[in-house]
């Protein structure tokens, strides 16, 4: 790697940093876990992968920022849990790619991330619409915020994040038709997938909301992968 790019990915990362800690989007210890997760990332994978996963972070950040204006409430910091449930799938789909360079571990780690980046993005703009959610089960009207709630505002903020998520890919790796949409629906299908165990079991207390979202990101790798090999 060259030491123009080196010095533009620490000044990148340092910009990141001083945002995260200034808005309080996540606490210290999230934040240190996230630049571990990415330093390890770019030294495995390379600056591209690490640039996947950074669109994802500045995306969500965009999102919780125009949430935060909108409603005029800050929102709460994110913790480790968050970090480490949305982060796992893709760190270790990256690292596994080491000892064995088959491309199914890129896969998953699109596939991940696009589950990852859609939930959170359909939350966080899902709660701006003016109209009730539904929840997912019922299809009944419920609070803003609930566990299990869609929108439909929240599902075009879904489709639009996972589509960028796409098209930055294919510039960064020239990626197929096939993988692009696949990018897409997987994202989609990882955001439905997140709020059917939101209605079911986290609002019962059966499981956490990072379990939640560790399975979700598991599912969106897997999602990807099957369409890829389908179409």
């Amino acid at each position: 790697m060259e030491l123009n790019t080196i010095i533009l990915i620490i000044l990148t990362i340092l910009m990141v940093v001083s945002i995260l800690f200034n808005q309080k989007y996540f606490n210290k210890t999230a934040i240190i876990i996230a630049l571990l997760f990415g330093i390890i990332i770019t030294q495995t994978k390379g600056l591209r992968w690490f640039l996947i996963l950074f669109t994802f972070l500045i995306i969500s950040i965009l999102a919780t920022h125009i949430n935060s204006k909108i409603k005029g409430v800050h929102h709460s910091s994110r913790e480790t849990d968050n970090v480490l449930s949305n982060g796992l799938v893709p760190l270790m789909s990256a690292i596994y790619s080491i000892k064995n360079n088959d491309p199914i571990f890129f896969l998953i780690y699109l596939g991940s991330i696009s589950a990852a980046l859609a939930d959170t993005i359909s939350s966080e703009i899902g709660m701006l619409s003016k109209k009730d959610p539904i929840m997912i089960t019922t299809l009944k009207k419920t609070k803003s915020g609930e566990n299990g709630g869609i929108s439909i505002l929240g599902f075009i903020a879904a489709i639009t994040s996972c589509t960028i998520l796409a098209i930055i890919t294919y510039i960064l790796f020239d990626i197929n038709y096939t993988i692009f949409i696949a990018i897409i629906i997987s994202g989609l299908i990882g955001t439905i997938i997140d709020s059917i165990l939101g209605a079911t079991l986290e609002n019962k207390n059966k499981i956490t909301n990072g379990s939640v979202n560790f399975i979700t990101t598991l599912f969106g790798g897997i999602i990807l992968v099957v369409i890829t090999l389908l179409l």
